[in-house]
């Protein structure tokens, strides 16, 4: 007998010490249903009740189930696209009448209640889960790795992610599947109606793995890979975070949230269950929302207020960093934490927005005035003409450069005071010491040239250095030869006529 006795307890604390590590499957239940009856499907969160007018969506993708016995409502607004089932076992009675009431047997306030679900719910939508709460990230607020799901109606259809998600078990219609029983589910008819993938062709997967978290620290979610799905999926539900200074992203979620988290370091003897009821005990009669997990290897808490942003998550990031102590006793080494800081109204960002502009505008016009001041294009000149140039013909062999003969009326030009941007190599001292010399010994040549313009075989309007080094000079010289042939057989047909 005392063998026995020994044996049990021994039996009994090994049991013990094996399951110290075991964390307890967290369920998370599917409430993406098409239930007429599920309050959540309904804008008013309640079921419609006789006196009201039920109002369903213009089109639906799925077909909405009325609940069998009877159902009693002032009237029923039908879809023009979708389908409504009728109980097996019962009855739909519509009508205005106060003998409905001696159906439902109730009290109703008699209003206009709106059906919401017109899509089909998908797995990635935190919305379809329950099981968190508003701080909880979004990538932990869907069935993770070492949860178990249920399905607790048969009237559902849900579009599952192109990447199978994991979970440890799975219970649907109130039985448990596996992995080889799950394939046999989808194939069912009751499983293609209720398990549905975007891409055709290939049937909808869920990895059961069968265990749950054995480590006392905790266990990471492990959504990862279903993040895209995820923030596809709450992207357009993104809390708008104006009324905070500055918006904080902590890990897994998809959008940054006016709230807090806190990163904390931990140590082999740590237990997660433990540290959540720690904070239950402090924050729990707070107006915050919190959230603890591991990941990344550390250990993270999430604060989010409950209702309108107030800027009191400071308090609660600090009061949690202050309590060092109480980390350290709980196997905890705080890290780092993260705030959005004080509350800011609607009228303060106006005000900034308006500044910024502002200061923008101004900042323009001073590069303007400092471009116009550097670059001197914004001057007139004083008489009001623009300034005329001289063109003149550069010679690529040398620095000299060459003017082409100004006519009498129009005066040297001399060199140009504007200062440059750059100064030009094929322009620079030396040219500007030759243009005046090289005008000069136009004018002379010139004079020389009309007292010798008989001796001479070329052109005495060009310079000689041009005749030998410009080829433009020398077609210019050809054309005016030409001419002059012309201008002798015009004058010969001209003597010709007369005799």
């Amino acid at each position: 007998m005392r063998e026995t006795i020994f044996t049990l307890i021994l039996g009994l604390v090994a049991i013990s010490t094996g399951d110290e590590g075991v964390q307890p499957l967290t369920t998370k239940t599917w409430l993406g249903d098409m239930n007429f009856l599920n309050g959540i499907n309904w804008n008013l969160k309640r079921r419609p009740c006789w006196k009201d007018r039920a109002i369903l969506p213009v089109s639906l993708e799925l077909a909405v189930r009325l609940p069998d016995g009877d159902t009693a409502l002032r009237q029923l607004v039908l879809p023009r696209d979708g389908e409504v089932l009728l109980p097996k076992r019962g009855a739909l009675t519509v009508s205005d009448t106060e003998n409905l009431q001696t159906i439902a047997g109730k009290s109703c306030p008699g209003e206009d209640i709106h059906f919401l679900r017109s899509k089909i719910p998908l797995w990635a939508d935190p919305d379809n889960w329950d099981g968190h709460n508003t701080a909880t990230p979004d990538l932990e607020a869907i069935p993770c790795a070492t949860d178990k799901v249920l399905f607790p109606d048969n009237s559902f259809s849900i579009l599952m992610p192109d990447t199978p998600p994991r979970v440890a078990a799975l219970n649907v219609f109130g039985m448990d599947y596996e992995g080889r029983t799950f394939s046999d589910l989808v194939t069912s008819d009751v499983g293609r109606a209720a398990f549905l993938r975007a891409s055709r062709g290939s049937l909808p997967e869920v990895h059961i793995t069968g265990r749950g978290c054995g480590d006392a620290t905790g266990c990471e979610c492990n959504n990862e890979p279903l993040r895209s799905a995820v923030c596809d999926a709450v992207y357009t539900r993104c809390t708008a975070t104006r009324h905070c200074l500055q918006p904080v992203l902590p890990h897994g979620n998809c959008c940054p949230i006016c709230g807090g988290f806190v990163l904390l370091k931990f140590t082999p003897s740590f237990k997660l269950e433990k540290f959540r009821e720690y904070l239950s005990e402090k924050f729990g009669n707070r107006d915050v929302n919190f959230f603890a997990s591991k990941t990344n290897g550390l250990i993270q808490v999430v604060f989010l207020e409950r209702g309108e942003y107030e800027g009191k998550i400071d308090d609660y990031t600090k009061e949690l960093k202050e309590a060092a102590s109480d980390l350290k006793n709980l196997g905890l080494e705080f890290i780092q934490e993260f705030a959005a800081g004080p509350y800011v109204s609607e009228a303060s960002f106006t005000s900034v927005a308006g500044l910024l502009i502002g200061l923008l505008f101004l900042a323009l016009a001073a590069f303007a005035i400092i471009f116009c001041v550097h670059t001197e294009e914004c001057k007139v000149p004083s008489n009001g003409q623009r300034r005329q140039y001289l063109f003149a013909v550069f010679e690529n062999q040398g620095e000299e450069v060459e003017l082409c003969k100004p006519e009498a009326e129009t005066p040297a030009v001399p060199p140009r005071s504007r200062r440059q941007a750059f100064d030009n190599p094929m322009y620079g001292a030396a040219a500007q010491e030759t243009l005046t010399t090289d005008a000069d010994s136009v004018e002379k040549e010139d004079d020389v040239g009309d007292s010798d313009e008989g001796e001479s075989d070329t052109n005495g309007d060009f310079p000689s250095s041009m005749e030998e080094n410009n080829h433009i000079y020398a077609a210019m010289e050809t054309i005016d030869l030409l001419g002059k042939i012309d201008g002798t057989h015009e004058e010969e047909n001209v003597n010709a006529n007369d005799t």
